[in-house]
């Protein structure tokens, strides 16, 4: 059993569980989406850098790297009591089925703060239907 991640259009496998994390819509973890400023200043720097002829992979890329999304979305969820609550519980959840943590971005958001809460595991690396990183303790 494992905590993952998977991409929109990656079919959830069967018995596993998808966790959206974000705060649009009436579903999923909103606690486990990013703070609506870190998301509001990575929206505007991949559309200036689309605006100056980058690809929208290479806009994400650079966007992902001006606003250190890695590391304010990581101090977010140390900072956030209900972040941390709400991955403990599906860290929890992951001892007895898969749980797949699904955004919008298909390579970065969940992708780079992956990690189990502090004390647990390092992260592996393994192949589903997406890229996973599985975490154990």
């Amino acid at each position: 059993m494992g905590l993952g991640r998977i991409t929109r259009f990656a079919k959830t496998p069967v018995g596993a569980r998808r966790v959206n994390a974000m705060r649009a819509g009436r579903v999923g973890v909103k606690a486990l989406a990013p703070p609506d400023d870190l998301f509001a200043d990575f929206s505007r720097e991949k559309s200036e850098a689309k605006r100056a002829g980058a690809s929208a992979e290479a806009a994400h890329a650079a966007a992902f790297d001006r606003t250190r999304y890695r590391e304010r979305f990581r101090e977010h969820i140390r900072s956030s009591g209900d972040s941390r609550e709400a991955l403990r519980a599906l860290v929890e959840e992951s001892k007895t089925r898969d749980v797949y943590l699904m955004c919008m971005c298909p390579a970065f958001c969940q992708s780079r703060v992956r990690r189990c809460p502090p004390g647990g595991a390092s992260p592996r690396s393994g192949r589903a239907e997406s890229r996973r990183a599985v975490c154990g303790r």
